[in-house]
């Protein structure tokens, strides 16, 4: 899988898209606001790169939930994992694209996740608990089970999930594109994918 990040409106899409229409590969957007459908402008979607050359590119994951539900970094995943397989499955190159850091970091870095239902009870028993309380408690529950978590801007958030489960994070092997504003930096095997050469440094 070959991974393009970067911040936002920096070209991180029609660089996939050229690259994927090269390759035949399909993109896998991580982008958080992009699986709403019909919510194309405030989201930046930009659906026309992902024509090349008059073809257009298969893409997955945009425009999968409808605007008002609740979508999650847990539901992101699994349905990342469905298109990841059933792109594999017909020997395509998948290829990741987006800017929500999150999803990239749960997908590349393999965090194992499980659904955990909202725990009212223990949301009001945490919730007139002062920040530095809420913090303090969050690290001694990541102590005890190994966590890697680091959620230090939402810890009642944190908290109810540790209470419920935790997770591990495994290394993934995977090329990266990094697209700034104004200028792309390719490591050389995909310089040589977009230009028949590689990258001279």
């Amino acid at each position: 899988m070959i991974t393009i990040l970067g911040p936002t409106a920096s070209g991180k899409t029609p660089v996939a898209a050229a690259l994927a229409a090269r390759t035949g590969g399909e993109i896998l957007s991580a982008d958080s606001r992009q699986v709403y459908r019909r919510m194309d402008i405030g989201t930046g979607k930009d659906l026309a790169d992902y024509v090349v050359d008059g073809h257009r590119v298969p893409y997955h994951l945009i425009d999968i939930a409808e605007p008002g539900t609740k979508y999650n970094l847990f539901q992101y995943q699994q349905d990342f994992h469905t298109a990841y397989a059933d792109i594999r499955s017909r020997g395509k190159l998948p290829i990741l694209c987006g800017g929500t850091g999150l999803y990239l970091e749960a997908v590349l870095g393999g965090y194992q996740l499980s659904p955990v239902p909202q725990n009212p009870e223990l949301r009001q028993r945490l919730s007139g608990m002062s920040l530095e309380a809420l913090t303090e408690m969050l690290a001694e529950l990541k102590q005890r089970s190994g966590s890697v978590m680091h959620n230090t801007t939402e810890p009642l958030a944190a908290l109810q999930g540790t209470a419920s489960h935790s997770f591990t994070v495994r290394s993934s092997a995977s090329y990266s594109v990094s697209v700034a504003r104004s200028r792309l930096s390719v490591e050389a095997p995909l310089a040589t994918m977009f230009t028949g050469h590689p990258k001279e440094s």
